[in-house]
């Protein structure tokens, strides 16, 4: 059902809400067999519109990804805000978290989805504790 938001010189935007999708994930290569288990993800998203018959103009995602095998799990968390008609990059990065015999490990993972044959390719480092810290922020030139 489409929610009224807000009133725009271009007409009134909507907010079109989807909530509880789940998807199962099934994965043709693996680097590490510690990323081989069951893969799954599921999300909340909304899409944007000028009007209810108008292709997205744009749409936010919140999502969690897991794997989960005999000795523990992988899982993140993250935001995905997106475009449709905008190509997106074909590998995805995430940062996942240990449990069971995954705790205290973290996982940089990057994924791609592929249609032939049709699943998913994870590939990654695992590191002990936390992965290295990102660098500073730079700072905007001063004028």
């Amino acid at each position: 059902m489409p929610v009224l938001l807000n009133r725009f010189d271009e007409g009134s935007l909507f907010r079109y809400e989807t909530r509880g999708s789940v998807m199962r994930m099934t994965v043709n290569e693996m680097s590490d067999p510690r990323f081989e288990g069951s893969w799954s993800g599921i999300g909340n998203s909304d899409e944007y519109r000028f009007s209810t018959s108008q292709e997205p103009l744009f749409g936010l995602a919140r999502v969690l990804m897991r794997m989960e095998d005999d000795e523990g799990a992988w899982q993140v968390t993250g935001d995905e805000p997106y475009l449709p008609g905008v190509p997106q990059p074909e590998w995805a990065m995430a940062v996942m978290t240990g449990e069971g015999a995954y705790e205290g490990l973290t996982a940089l993972v990057a994924n791609r989805f592929r249609a032939d044959p049709c699943g998913w390719d994870v590939q990654g480092l695992l590191f002990k504790g936390e992965p290295p810290s990102m660098p500073e922020w730079l700072e905007p030139p001063a004028e």
